[in-house]
């Protein structure tokens, strides 16, 4: 235990953990996930509290798959849908601001670099 709390301290700069910080929902995906050894149940509703669950209790594996759905979830981003990027945006802000992960950061940077109508999705939402 506290070998634990000295990373969650030092790693993502959080004193404590409560389980309120987590959707119930998400929470037993996370559970029946590490039963399964995949990642279960995933969807946008979930995905923030399942990433930060992977984090916080150091699963690497359960974390790559995380990665991988949002990796997944970027790629599918067409240019045409400002909900779809401005979701993919926000999750990236979270992991950059809250876990001290820049992996998804780097994602949008890509992703934004192929985008030729990456400019009017946001124009268009403030005209």
């Amino acid at each position: 235990k506290q070998w634990y709390q000295r990373r969650v301290r030092a790693r993502l700069e959080i004193s404590s953990l409560d389980m309120h910080d987590f959707s119930a929902l998400a929470v037993r995906s996370f559970v029946e996930s590490m039963y399964s050894g995949e990642l279960e149940d995933c969807d946008k509703s979930k995905f923030r509290d399942l990433n930060k669950m992977g984090k916080v209790f150091n699963v690497e594996w359960f974390v790559e798959r995380c990665s991988k759905y949002y990796k997944d979830l970027v790629e599918s981003v067409n240019g045409c849908s400002y909900e779809e990027l401005l979701y993919v945006f926000e999750e990236a802000r979270y992991t950059h601001d809250n876990l001290k992960e820049e992996t998804f950061t780097a994602l949008i940077q890509t992703k934004l670099d192929t985008m030729k109508s990456k400019k009017s999705i946001f124009l268009k939402e403030y005209a």
